[in-house]
């Protein structure tokens, strides 16, 4: 790692992130030290005459029309050169061994439409349409089905209302007689 590269670091917080491209780190840099709410005037002086070089030169390459590349430092050593603590010469990983296809899971069988609890409820609507609420909650409860009294109200009036704009459309036939 570049020395310069080490006293802006310190000097910002702002540090290479993992797979992060060389330039996009340099403009990330630059952008903190261009803004004056992250890094003041007071702040710059601090640092070395060559490092305030260097951040003029890469502000001005960031803010030109078109943004021009930012110059590397210029005492950057190549990875696995002397001195370098091995943070960015790791060795390359050795590629993961290709997992096994997982089974398909088994998607459950669908329930046949008519058999949940709303359809239980307009069975029973159908059945008794003048049957209460209160009525309709506890033969659901006998059929193992739990509803609140305000969802079995809200389904029976709209189920009703339904019912009663086919009626009034034509479109409801007559239920058969038992034989």
């Amino acid at each position: 790692m570049s020395k310069k590269q080490v006293v802006l670091v310190d000097a910002t917080g702002v540090k290479p992130k993992r797979g992060e491209d060389r330039n996009d780190f340099l403009i990330r840099l630059v952008n903190h030290l261009d803004d004056e709410k992250k890094f003041n005037d007071d702040d710059f002086a601090k640092l070395p005459d060559d490092v305030q070089k260097w951040v003029n030169a890469a502000c001005k390459a960031v803010g030109a029309k078109p943004p021009k590349p930012i110059a590397d430092f210029p005492d950057l050593e190549p990875a696995g050169a002397a001195g370098d603590k091995g943070k960015d010469a790791k060795a390359p990983k050795e590629p993961k061994a290709a997992k096994e296809p997982k089974a398909p899971k088994e998607k459950p069988e669908p329930k046949p439409r008519g058999t949940g609890k709303g359809a239980a409820l307009r069975n029973l609507v159908l059945a008794d349409p003048t049957m209460k609420v209160a009525d309709l909650v506890e033969k659901l409860k006998e059929q193992g089905h739990e509803m609140s009294a305000a969802t079995v109200g809200t389904i029976r009036s709209d189920f009703i209302a339904g019912l009663e704009v086919i009626k009034a459309a034509g479109r409801l036939k007559p239920a058969p007689k038992a034989a």
